[in-house]
């Protein structure tokens, strides 16, 4: 009910942007830590590939999109480990999420971020309701961010987001950090 709101929402223009630079250190910390407790219940490893960039978004829509990526390559991998982390490329970073699910045949891939489209192969009864990509997607255009997709049948999927890079001095100190921890500590507030 919440992502048909959601969704409502961004098409009626109500939902409200926020852009600022910040770091995105903190960001992959948090979701690679809620994530991972989920990933870990299912017999899979989060690994997270830290990062110091500053990017510029909108933070809790871009978590937004990394939570429903993470949730989605956690759902579809049935085995062995699911990756988030960053390639820079000129002043965008790309921000990838990587599975070891069954991947997506090239002639759904552009389907896949319709409304109630789905995949076949999810977890049992925890198959999703066909909204999260169809989220990610209107979400990217809301913010101006290229969502990609790159999948190989057998091999897994890589999903990404990109965004613009940021300003480092337009955030203080405190919020930035070099790694992500891991599943079960509590990285951020460590020395705190």
């Amino acid at each position: 009910l919440n992502s048909l709101l959601d969704i409502s929402r961004m098409e009626s223009g109500q939902l409200e942007v926020r852009l600022r630079d910040f770091a995105l250190g903190p960001l992959l910390q948090v979701v690679q830590h809620n994530f991972g407790i989920i990933a870990k219940s299912r017999g899979l490893r989060l690994d997270c590939v830290g990062s110091r960039y500053t990017v510029r978004s909108d933070e809790a829509l871009l978590r937004r999109i990394l939570q429903n990526l993470l949730s989605n390559a956690i759902r579809y991998t049935p085995g062995g480990k699911v990756l988030i982390g960053c390639r820079r490329h000129g002043d965008q970073l790309r921000i990838e999420v990587h599975d070891q699910g069954p991947g997506i045949p090239e002639s759904l891939q552009r389907e896949i971020f319709e409304e109630f489209r789905r995949l076949d192969e999810g977890h049992g009864d925890d198959r999703g309701a066909g909204l999260g990509l169809a989220i990610v997607e209107r979400l990217g255009r809301l913010l101006g961010h290229e969502i990609g997709l790159r999948s190989h049948l057998g091999r897994g999927s890589v999903f990404w987001v990109c965004v613009p890079l940021g300003d480092p001095a337009a955030v203080p100190q405190i919020a930035a950090a070099t790694h992500c921890g891991e599943a079960g500590q509590d990285a951020p507030l460590q020395g705190m």
